[in-house]
């Protein structure tokens, strides 16, 4: 997916108000940062700071299999979690100079959130995918915050709302999801063709998972998988919709008390 956003200005202090754009390649427009692998793609958008995961056939990139990641600061008010969004005036900073493309070095931007909380997100690649490490860097609200990634997996297959059931079945037979559950670290396989399933019951995920896998034919022969640093450092959580085939929300949230600390990051990638 391409992005279409204007050219920002590049400062000259040595963090930067706005972020650094790629410009000068038509896969890259209107990105902040990309790493360009073998099995897949993945960047941030300079204005909207929404990360694109695609994963690769050969060395092109599928079409309508991206995997959206949106960085996530709530604050719980009266009881609930509330979604904070990014301020309207300067809400990225860096401390990068330049739009970044298969850095070996990590690559920082802070959020400035209403509340006038601030968070840094460091990214960095590796053999195991790529690596998102939050940290807060300011909190001015006496209300609990809580800091996470939102993954949103499109559909995996394209069917109709009157396809036949058996062609439902045949197109989905092989995908599963498997997670590995938080409380006691017993790996769960779920098949997309179980309609039944309730992910978050106390037989699944209630507790939340520390890794996650998902085998579709939409990934060939490889995986879509996340996993977090150590199994203490936070909570992988999932909502499907009526059925798992139709798409997928993955939420990463970090443990408060661990945020900043050397294992409190989360890996994904297609492996």
């Amino acid at each position: 997916m391409k992005r279409t956003l204007p050219l920002l200005a590049i400062l000259t202090s040595s963090t930067f108000a706005e972020l650094p754009v790629h410009a000068d390649r038509t896969e890259w427009l209107g990105y902040f940062i990309g790493w360009d692998g073998r099995k897949y793609d993945y960047g941030v958008g300079s204005e909207d700071l929404e990360g694109l995961l695609h994963p690769k056939k050969g060395k092109t990139r599928t079409s309508h299999k991206e995997v959206k990641l949106n960085f996530v600061v709530q604050e719980e008010i009266k009881g609930k979690w509330v979604t904070r969004r990014p301020i309207s005036e300067d809400p990225f900073i860096t401390t990068a100079k330049e739009a970044i493309l298969n850095s070996k070095k990590p690559v920082d931007f802070t959020v400035t959130v209403t509340g006038d909380t601030k968070v840094e997100f460091v990214h960095a690649v590796s053999s195991k995918g790529v690596m998102v490490k939050p940290k807060v860097v300011e909190k001015k609200t006496e209300n609990p915050i809580r800091v996470g990634l939102k993954f949103s997996l499109r559909a995996f297959h394209s069917i109709k709302s009157d396809t036949e059931e058996e062609k439902i079945e045949k197109a989905i037979r092989s995908d599963v999801l498997i997670g590995k559950r938080l409380k006691d670290g017993k790996k769960v396989k779920v098949k997309f063709s179980d309609t039944q399933v309730d992910l978050n019951d106390e037989k699944h995920f209630a507790a939340g998972m520390s890794e996650l896998e998902i085998k579709s034919k939409q990934y060939g022969s490889d995986s879509f998988v996340i996993e977090q640093g150590s199994e203490k450092i936070g909570v992988l959580e999932v909502e499907a919709k009526s059925e798992i085939y139709r798409g997928l929300t993955i939420y990463w949230w970090a443990n408060n008390d661990k945020l900043g600390e050397r294992d409190c990051f989360v890996n994904f990638g297609v492996e």
